[in-house]
């Protein structure tokens, strides 16, 4: 589902009622589950790098962030395999140091 169900609206379509049968069941789901369920969906269903929950992202949305972290400590031009594989394996590292530089 959305980051949160105040969003949903936006979805409906006047001839597509899809949206609105995901909406709806998703809401009876959450009004009838236990409060450990609950706590279970706040922690984990939303992505988001920020780690703010009301601005949960697609995994295409981060996926794409990532690579865009990954190009940047690329050269210009076509990167060579091992390259690419060093800067995807030390990406975390990486953008430590230019956290703390800046």
């Amino acid at each position: 589902m959305i980051g949160t169900h105040d969003q949903m609206h936006i979805y409906f379509d006047k001839f597509d009622f899809r949206y609105q049968e995901i909406f709806a069941r998703d809401l009876i789901m959450r009004l009838k589950a236990p409060e450990g369920v609950l706590n279970f969906l706040a922690k984990n269903e939303s992505f988001s790098l920020s780690g703010d929950t009301s601005k949960g992202q697609g995994g295409d949305a981060i996926e794409e962030e990532a690579n865009k972290a990954i190009k940047h400590y690329l050269p210009d031009g076509i990167p060579t395999f091992s390259i690419w594989q060093k800067v995807c394996r030390n990406i975390a590292m990486l953008e430590e140091v230019r956290h703390s530089l800046h």
